[in-house]
Order: C-alpha cells, then structure tokens, then sequence
C-alpha cells in the first residue's frame, strides 16, 4: 500500500524515472485513492479494522495456542469454534455466506463480544446467533 499521496506515493523522493518499480497508476488503487496516511484517519478503513483485528487476537491467546473445539452450528455455511487456554475461553463464529444466517449454538451462555458485529438471543441452554453476509463475531461465553 502508498504511504500518501504525494510524489512517488510518499516511497521516495527521487525521479520517478529512476525508481527500481513505477507507482501504481490505476485510478481505483493508486495513491490518490489508497493509501497509509488516508486509511489512518478513516476509522472504518481496512488498514484500522486489520489493526483492530491483530490487537484483538493478540489479546486472547486462546484463540492461536488453546484448544480448538469446532462447535456445530445448524447452518452450512457458518463455521464456529471455541477455544479454550488456563480457564478462559472464545467463541468465534463466521458466515461464509453472502446470505445473512442466524444459528442456534448449544451455549448456555450470556455473551461478551469482543470482536466483530452479530446480534445474539440466549434461549436457555441454547444461544441464538444472527450475523449478517460474510460476518463474523467472536464472544466471550
């Protein structure tokens, strides 16, 4: 990704004849409409939701050295797993689908989210789980 969208993308200040690469020049993805510094000060941006992303997993390291259960989830399309490290445990839960998909999980649980967007519905022992196209929530049960 540019830096900015100055001079050689903010890479260089140099001739742009005597660059090892040109700078992307397409319209859609050069550095006037991608780039470091815009992404930084758009909270919604890919660059802020992938920051968001890896501080998140960095925080719960159930989620990369616990022990994985895949839970089953009553919708083809959505894949759920909870993870489980010294006592604490998450619950992620994706669409894979371009349909929004509500499933049913056999938690008896009053979720905490911690990541992602979903609407949750405990229902006794079972927890109802409502994410939207390719969405996705991890929770803490």
């Amino acid at each position: 990704m540019q830096w900015s969208d100055e001079k050689n993308a903010g890479f260089s200040t140099a001739d742009p004849d005597d660059l090892v690469r040109p700078v992307v020049s397409d319209e859609a993805f050069g550095p006037g409409a991608v780039n470091v510094a815009d992404q930084r000060a758009d909270p919604d941006s890919l660059l802020n939701w992938t920051s968001r992303l890896v501080r998140t997993r960095g925080e719960f390291p159930e989620l990369s050295r616990g022990d994985c259960t895949v839970l089953d989830a009553d919708h083809p399309a959505v894949f759920a797993h909870a993870s489980s490290l010294d006592g604490d445990s998450i619950v992620a839960v994706h669409n894979l689908d371009d349909e929004t998909a509500t499933v049913t999980l056999a938690l008896n649980a009053d979720p905490t989210p911690v990541f992602g967007d979903a609407r949750f519905e405990p229902d006794g022992d079972d927890l109802h789980v409502s994410l939207g196209p390719y969405g996705y929530c991890w929770f803490r049960p």
